[in-house]
């Protein structure tokens, strides 16, 4: 099964649906995938680093 998604750059892509089709939980998609480094300032700051080690991780290109 194909399902239609939007991307983050607006665009309509065809990714494959979920398989297994169990009737008490058909599954479904949600959302689209994250794009590149959409999560990284979150992630990072919930496992402890501040806004300047953040900065500072970008500025040295370590982190998109």
């Amino acid at each position: 099964m194909i399902e239609s998604v939007t991307s983050a750059g607006g665009l309509t892509v065809e990714v494959p649906g979920i398989v297994p089709k169990m009737s008490g939980s058909p599954g479904a998609i949600h959302d689209r995938a994250p794009t590149l480094g959409e999560h990284t300032d979150t992630v990072l700051a919930q496992a402890g680093f501040d806004a300047a080690a953040i900065a500072d991780l970008r500025a040295r290109k370590v982190i998109a």
